[in-house]
């Protein structure tokens, strides 16, 4: 074969049939793994997932940033690293090479804008914005908590960590209305007639973002002991940081 790259062995009787072979062998196409689609994938088509359903990728990028980056103020102010993405598209997913907390944060970004799929969605989209138009505040969070009840389980808990993450940074040190002019349009991908209620609407859901966590068992549960430790964390971060 002329392919050096391949090594195929095999008997052969005579010099005529090795030759046979070797002709059936270099027509057969070689198969290259392609590396694995990170951005522009549909939720549905996502294959790793953490136990919430949440993108792998997407979760790892939040985990880091909570665990590392959150006291940053200029988190999320810098432009996304090209040159990353493009390794990360060509298969190359190792965090642990990434130690500059702007990429990761550049890459939430990159990730969210380029996702096909909208998170709020479109059979819901009407009602979601319609909630927000209800004055009553104990009235709009029980028609959001029976709207949420219908999202798809990814849908809801992406949003959870999402807002989770802009809950607990903007205690530390990000400013909450920048964080909602940023990631507000970016994840509620809102109509021109609705673009005025963005803001205030992300306001809402990073301070009250647990209304958006997706419980296996109704809301009378025990909470779970993350949901735990996340309430004595940023009880904790609140003390330490009152606003």
């Amino acid at each position: 074969s002329q392919d050096r790259s391949r090594r195929i062995i095999f008997a052969a009787e005579s010099e005529e049939d090795k030759h046979k072979w070797t002709c059936i062998f270099d027509k057969v196409p070689r198969f290259i793994p392609k590396p694995r689609q990170v951005f522009g994938v549909h939720l549905a088509e996502v294959t790793d997932h953490d136990h919430k359903g949440v993108p792998l990728f997407l979760s790892a990028l939040i985990k880091f940033l909570e665990a590392t980056a959150l006291g940053n103020e200029d988190l999320f102010t810098q432009v996304p690293d090209p040159i990353l993405k493009r390794q990360i598209d060509k298969g190359i997913l190792d965090l642990e090479l990434v130690n500059n907390p702007h990429a990761v944060a550049g890459l939430i970004i990159d990730y969210l804008h380029e996702l096909p799929d909208n998170l709020i969605p479109p059979e819901y989209y009407s009602t979601f914005f319609g909630i927000y138009k209800i004055q009553n505040i104990q009235i709009r969070n029980h028609l959001l908590e029976s709207l949420l009840e219908l999202f798809p389980h990814t849908n809801r808990n992406i949003l959870y960590s999402l807002f989770k993450l802009f809950h607990i940074g903007s205690i530390k040190s990000l400013k909450e209305n920048r964080l909602a002019q940023i990631f507000g349009r970016l994840i509620l991908r809102p109509k021109p007639e609705h673009e005025k209620f963005v803001i205030n609407i992300a306001i809402e859901l990073i301070r009250n973002y647990r209304i958006l966590k997706f419980n296996l068992e109704n809301s009378a549960s025990t909470p779970s002991d993350e949901e735990s430790q996340d309430s004595e964390s940023l009880d904790e971060d609140m003390e330490q940081n009152p606003n």
